[in-house]
């Protein structure tokens, strides 16, 4: 798998200071993992190409607003590109709106939007739980990060069965579903 990101403003075009790309060492002098060692400053037009295993430890400094009565803007664009056909993102079937439908006073059914596959993140076993519990637990946690990063990012929805909670991204371009199990819990995206 492979990388990049195309800078699509400057830091002072986008009145932010940091927000710089960097990659880290995987052992640092001061004996710290993941210390930024090479630092690309955001520039419009500049890209970034690289691996993005473990060999290629990466991420972005914290942005910070320039101009007090401004808010800061650090466009990027991430693009990934995969050969492997083994490592080709799917997407699982989630129960949300669709799209353009943003009238949330008028009641209308959630529809199931099916897609054919779905990428297991992981299971959790366990030995017993209170499921209505958990799920009572996610969902709250869940309902708490709608707004993150902006606000209205995400939307908690109940999925196609009662032990399933998803998360849908406003533009439906991303999704996860959490499914409660007797004997395991699955995260899907």
């Amino acid at each position: 798998v492979a990388a990049s990101i195309l800078y699509l403003n400057s830091q002072q075009s986008g009145n932010y200071d940091g927000g710089e790309f960097y990659w880290a060492d995987m052992f640092s002098n001061n004996g710290g993992l993941g210390e930024p060692s090479v630092i690309v400053t955001p520039k419009e037009g500049r890209m970034a190409f690289f691996t993005a295993g473990v060999e290629n430890l990466h991420g972005a400094l914290p942005v910070e607003r320039r101009v007090r009565d401004e808010e800061p803007r650090r466009l990027a664009l991430a693009m990934w590109y995969v050969t492997d056909e083994r490592l080709e993102e799917v997407i699982p079937p989630f129960v949300g709106r669709p799209e353009g439908d943003d009238n949330e006073e008028e009641e209308e059914e959630d529809v199931i939007i099916d897609t054919p596959s779905q990428k297991l993140l992981m299971k959790i076993p366990i030995q017993s739980m209170k499921t209505g519990a958990l799920k009572l637990s996610l969902w709250f946690h869940l309902v708490k990060q709608q707004s993150n990063p902006t606000k209205k990012s995400w939307q908690a929805n109940e999925g196609v069965d009662e032990n399933m909670l998803t998360m849908l991204y406003r533009d439906h371009s991303a999704l996860f579903s959490i499914t409660l199990q007797k004997n395991v819990i699955t995260i899907h995206r």
